[in-house]
């Protein structure tokens, strides 16, 4: 099982979960999502409630053990220092799932969000990645994959757990993923361009042939050029080179 299944399946153990997205990634929130709502029963709040008192205890009656909670409206709206307080509450007795929008909050206030955090997962873009696996490099295949994930989790045992997964869309309308196991391929080197090319490597390369085997040389030794029977012989234009207009001798 990948590391964000993992997570969401197992919400309970982590209590307080963070979803990192931007105005790149923001579009794949809802398939991270999904997946929560298919193992649990949870509710969500996305609307600025009148006052973070109300807020808090709307939560904690609330029936659903797991709520995710739009983190960033709340802060513009009542300032991170007490939001952050309203999650420390909550965690006590709720598994709390906060979705952070990073491209509208400076870098000191995700910190201090994260730093508590048991469990992050961020979204990230399908990129140009190059990699080493077992002495070979590899590419990211953005035909297999759509977006991709840096999870960050810790265990009971204080065992801490990190890496990048990537998914492919199965149902857009759904919101279904699927984890794509192995999404790199293998980079076919060129031949070297700091030496001369062989024929071979020539050869390898266009739809002609460029070097001659024995064959074709001795083909070549005994080929017999056409002959002309006759004598050539010239024809000289005497008004080739007359500069002239050629139709001055016309009487018109």
């Amino acid at each position: 099982m990948n590391q964000v299944t993992a997570i969401l399946n197992n919400i309970s153990h982590y209590r307080y979960a963070l979803i990192e997205d931007d105005i790149n990634t923001r579009f794949y929130t809802p398939y991270i999502l999904k997946k929560l709502y298919l193992v649990h029963s949870a509710s969500m709040y996305s609307t600025e409630p009148d006052s973070l008192e109300t807020f808090e205890k709307q939560l904690l009656e609330d029936g659903n053990n797991v709520v995710v909670i739009d983190v960033s409206s709340l802060i513009w709206r009542f300032g991170l220092e007490d939001v952050t307080k309203i999650i420390h509450n909550l965690v006590q007795q709720k598994c709390v799932v906060c979705i952070l929008h990073t491209d509208v909050h400076n870098p000191d206030d995700i910190a201090q969000l994260k730093t508590f955090a048991t469990a992050t997962i961020k979204l990230i873009e399908v990129g140009d990645k190059q990699v080493h696996i077992d002495g070979e490099e590899k590419v990211l295949d953005q035909s297999a994959v759509h977006f991709g994930c840096q999870v960050k989790s810790i265990r009971s045992n204080s065992k801490l757990l990190s890496g990048t997964e990537y998914f492919k869309i199965i149902d857009n309308r759904e919101c279904i993923m699927s984890f794509v196991k192995d999404p790199y391929v293998s980079i076919k080197k060129d031949i070297e361009t700091d030496r001369p090319m062989t024929t071979n490597e020539i050869d390898k390369q266009v739809p002609f042939k460029i070097s001659m085997t024995e064959q074709d040389k001795k083909s070549r030794d005994h080929a017999i050029a056409a002959k002309q029977p006759k004598k050539g012989f010239i024809i000289v234009d005497e008004d080739e080179g007359d500069d002239s207009d050629p139709d001055d001798d016309l009487d018109i």
